[in-house]
């Protein structure tokens, strides 16, 4: 990526630094409060954007490439289907938490 994206999060909370690509800084956000929705909800959305972009810049013979990553080596094609595995997880998990969930305070 050319330029890195602004960071979401205006908090006075500590910084985060996201590594990428050899250990270049592509993202700074400041820690979510993790009880703030719009907070929560902002650093989904640049995630997002960041996301996108950087997928719009590969080109077909990079997606098959393989990549060192904190997990080990993959092809970005590969570590986008593991996000998906990973977000679809969580859905359910939201899912039955709203279904079954209720306040204990009355």
């Amino acid at each position: 990526m050319n330029k890195p994206p602004p960071a979401p999060i205006n908090s006075a909370n500590k910084k985060e630094n996201i590594l990428c690509r050899n250990n270049e800084l592509v993202l700074e956000i400041a820690e979510p409060s993790f009880t703030n929705l719009a907070e929560l909800v902002e650093l989904l959305s640049a995630s997002n954007e960041h996301l996108l972009e950087a997928m719009s810049e590969l080109s077909e013979e990079d997606w098959h490439k393989n990549m060192e990553s904190p997990i080990g080596a993959s092809t970005p094609l590969e570590a986008v289907g593991r996000l998906m595995y990973h977000t679809g997880i969580h859905a359910g998990q939201i899912s039955l938490i709203q279904k079954n969930g209720h306040s204990q305070v009355e």
